[in-house]
């Protein structure tokens, strides 16, 4: 049983890190057939709930064409705890025949943090830290995995661009 929940605020980040994730699942395989996707943010309300029930049943179903499929649900947040039932029945007792990632771009229920703990679900945030000294090894982690060298001199001006960047990221997240 695979189980994966990246969260954060900042809806490019997540979907960095969840086409990185998709990408590692799957490898080689072909991904017409190994890969299911679905968005609750495109979802009318009514519809909600179906989405998620055929989200899991897609995680439920075993590939006929690889080894693991990859089921997607993305913006869990979106739903209310009715509509993402069947979701947390699920992360009970889930599968291991295939991989779920859901996706958060807000705060989640009790119950589906809790079901999503219960699972073992990895977690991912790519939400900035808020600590000064964590937000440089953050920027430094971000640079490295853009594939830049900072030289000592620039590194000088990081800090400053890490507080523009805390005070633009704090203020995107309030709107």
């Amino acid at each position: 049983m695979t189980v994966f929940h990246i969260s954060g605020g900042d809806a490019r980040l997540v979907s960095a890190r969840l086409t990185d994730l998709v990408a590692e699942l799957i490898g080689d395989g072909d991904r017409g057939s190994l890969f299911e996707s679905h968005d609750l943010a495109d979802t009318g309300a009514d519809d909600k709930a179906s989405v998620v029930s055929t989200a899991v049943m897609g995680v439920q179903t075993e590939s006929l064409f690889g080894d693991k499929r990859v089921v997607v649900l993305r913006n869990i947040d979106e739903a209310t705890v009715d509509q993402l039932r069947s979701l947390v029945d699920y992360l009970a007792t889930p599968s291991d025949a295939n991989h779920l990632i859901v996706t958060s771009l807000g705060k989640l229920a009790k119950s589906t943090t809790d079901a999503l703990k219960k699972a073992g679900a990895t977690v991912f945030s790519t939400s900035p830290p808020s600590k000064k000294a964590d937000l440089h090894d953050w920027f430094a982690d971000k640079f490295t995995e853009a594939g830049l060298k900072i030289d000592a001199r620039s590194e000088e001006h990081t800090s400053e661009l890490q507080s523009q960047f805390r005070i633009s990221y704090a203020v995107f997240c309030l709107k």
